[in-house]
């Protein structure tokens, strides 16, 4: 069974596989994190799905900050 996220926003459809660390954006493959090849989706029983978080936001033209001291993410939709 193909475990999958979809997000779909405007005119952004972004796919995600559970335990993989390449993802889609409108139909174009992109690493998650070039970076860091562990950071992809999963799955936390008894069913909590973690998703990055900065790749979902970046590709949806949000913003996004990371405060070290506070261990806390920003992330800002722009004003339209």
């Amino acid at each position: 069974i193909e475990q999958k996220v979809t997000i779909r926003f405007k005119d952004t459809v972004i796919e995600l596989w559970i335990g993989k660390n390449l993802a889609t954006v409108n139909g174009e493959y992109k690493l998650i994190d070039p970076t860091n090849p562990n950071v992809k989706p999963i799955v936390i029983p008894p069913g909590r799905t973690m998703l990055p978080i900065r790749f979902i936001a970046e590709n949806l033209g949000c913003k996004v900050d990371w405060n070290p001291d506070l261990r806390e993410v920003k992330v800002t939709y722009p004003n339209e």
